[in-house]
């Protein structure tokens, strides 16, 4: 990614809001579901592999060489107690293909405007261009 854009999107020293950062490798493995146990013997779900890594906040580096990724992680203890942990992953920025906003307010940072969002049929949900066959 252009290092002057990935500044814009990432100010150096500054946590962004939760994003996703996809690179271009392999680096995240994903469950699909939940592993099991069945007769004493543990079943793993299929694992996803992909170059999105969600985090919770990222930041890029001040020499602009690497970007900082943060995610937490909430265990549940045996207790009834919860435990939060974070886990930090350091990213080279020249690894950094796109990143991800579950919002829209980095639009002010380009000069864009919030897209009007058209209505759709039931008022909720997204319109996928199909349509039901009258009965």
């Amino acid at each position: 990614m252009n290092q002057a854009l990935l500044r814009k999107i990432l100010p150096a020293e500054q946590w962004s809001a939760p994003c996703v950062v996809i690179l271009d490798a392999n680096a995240s493995i994903q469950p699909i579901a939940a592993d099991a146990v069945q007769g004493g013997a543990k079943i793993f779900s299929p694992r996803a592999i992909s170059g999105r890594i969600p985090a919770d906040a990222a930041c890029l580096s001040a020499d602009g060489l690497a970007v900082l990724l943060v995610h937490q992680q909430r265990v549940k203890m045996p207790t009834g107690g919860e435990v939060v942990k974070q886990a930090l992953t350091v990213v080279d920025a020249e690894s950094v293909v796109a990143v991800e906003f579950h919002d829209t307010t980095l639009l002010a940072e380009f000069g864009v405007l919030t897209p009007a969002l058209r209505a759709t049929p039931g008022g909720h949900g997204s319109d996928q261009g199909t349509l039901t066959r009258p009965k």
